[in-house]
C-alpha cells in the first residue's frame, strides 16, 4: 500500500509517499481499506516534534489520523 509517512520530525519536507507493507488487524480489531483521509492538527504537532515528550512514535511513522475507507 501507499502511505505518507515520516522518519524523523521536522517541516512538511520530511514527509515522503511511500509504498509499505499492509498491516494485520489488531487482535479484537478491524482493518480497513482507507479511500481518503486528512491531515489532522494532530499529525502536524507530531511531525513537528511538538508532542515527543508525550508520545510513543516508532519511526517511520504513517500519518492520517481522520480516514474514510471500507471494513
Amino acid at each position: 500500500m501507499r502511505a505518507f509517512l515520516y522518519r524523523s520530525y521536522g517541516g512538511p519536507g520530511v514527509m515522503e509517499l511511500a509504498n509499505v507493507s499492509v498491516p494485520s488487524a489488531p487482535k479484537n480489531g478491524y482493518l480497513i481499506k482507507v479511500n481518503a483521509y486528512a491531515f489532522n492538527p494532530v499529525d502536524f504537532k507530531r511531525r513537528g516534534g511538538m508532542l515527543a515528550a508525550l508520545n510513543y512514535d516508532t519511526f517511520p511513522v504513517i500519518l492520517g489520523y481522520d480516514a474514510s475507507g471500507t471494513v
